[in-house]
């Protein structure tokens, strides 16, 4: 990996790692984008997820996902949890 590249992995997985919710919702989006470099920052990250994990929810349409997932948001929210969220 070229290292403007490793550069700016670091430099975003220190920005998610200082709370910046911004730099964090770039990175959910260049995850699901498939932005090269964007698994390289999950992979700096991992080491300080602790007991994060990432859940993903596929149905029909109109099966209730919207609604599972409005449920878990409040549920970890109350829970004082973070989350985030990739439509």
């Amino acid at each position: 990996m070229p290292k403007e590249t490793t550069v700016a992995c670091q430099s975003t997985a220190d920005a998610v790692l200082k709370g910046d919710v911004r730099a964090a919702a770039r990175l959910m989006r260049d995850l699901d984008d498939q932005i090269p470099g964007a698994v390289e920052v999950m992979k700096l990250l991992y080491p300080h997820t602790g007991r994060a994990f990432v859940l993903g929810v596929t149905g029909n349409p109109g099966a209730g996902k919207s609604t599972v997932v409005d449920a878990l948001i409040d549920h970890y929210r109350k829970l004082q949890k973070r989350v985030g969220v990739v439509a």
